[in-house]
């Protein structure tokens, strides 16, 4: 099992950590968006590497 999966992340997690996240943002040079997050967790989730 590759990605978040391996480490016991459950698959609703990624859910919950989008949501933890736009609860609580930090400053970063690019706006935090649900979607594009909810897109790169899920593929870390899944083993899969991350988009341009």
């Amino acid at each position: 099992m590759n990605g978040r999966a391996g480490i016991g992340m459950p698959a609703d997690g990624t859910k919950q950590a989008v949501r933890a996240a736009m609860a609580a943002p930090y400053w970063n040079p690019r706006p935090l968006e649900e979607q594009p997050s909810r897109e790169l967790l899920t593929r870390a989730w899944n083993g899969d590497p991350p988009r341009a």
